[in-house]
């Protein structure tokens, strides 16, 4: 495409139209659109939008179970599964509201779909192979970390088991008392 075509086409799309007829296209046209930089960041940048994409398809009906979209695959293979759906159930839903009286349910999805879908970390508890927490930060406006705690479950999801705002020294105390997921 020449830069006029693909500023017209940028401009007929919206955002959701966009990433995903960015990330339909083969490697080679993706690339000839949005070259690597100096340190290959070709990958980071395709990575982003896939994460956008799927914090945009989450959809939570607070009155029921839910599945949310498949983790990452580079992060499912740091924890050494293949990718899965992801369940919220509406006990988990309830519970949060008891526990964590300061999540909103309109901050819910963004925290769930920044953690899960861009960590800053994934850790597990010392000794376990199912426990994970998922790390991140809600947006780059704000700084309140979050956890998110994820189980293997036995029917092939990933359950979510707890959601929650934190402060760094949180944040730390988990890091010091799990292992990193994906470390040789």
């Amino acid at each position: 495409f020449r830069s006029e075509d693909r500023q017209a086409m940028d401009m007929a799309m919206d955002e959701e139209e966009y990433i995903s007829s960015i990330l339909a296209m083969d490697d080679g046209v993706f690339e000839s659109l949005h070259p690597r930089g100096f340190h290959g960041w070709f990958r980071r940048k395709r990575e982003e939008l896939k994460a956008k994409s799927k914090i945009n398809q989450i959809k939570i009906d607070f009155s029921k179970d839910n599945i949310l979209p498949e983790i990452n695959e580079s992060d499912a293979k740091k924890i050494g599964v293949k990718p899965r759906k992801v369940r919220l159930k509406k006990s988990i839903i309830e519970r949060n509201h008891i526990k964590h009286p300061d999540v909103k349910d309109d901050e819910t999805i963004s925290i769930i779909g920044n953690a899960l879908y861009k960590p800053e970390q994934i850790r597990t508890a010392k000794g376990s192979d199912k426990y994970f927490h998922f790390i991140g930060r809600r947006s780059e406006k704000e700084s309140p970390i979050v956890l998110l705690d994820v189980e293997l479950s036995e029917d092939g999801y990933f359950d979510i088991v707890h959601y929650f705002k934190m402060r760094d020294s949180s944040r730390e105390y988990i890091i010091k008392s799990s292992e990193e997921v994906g470390l040789p």
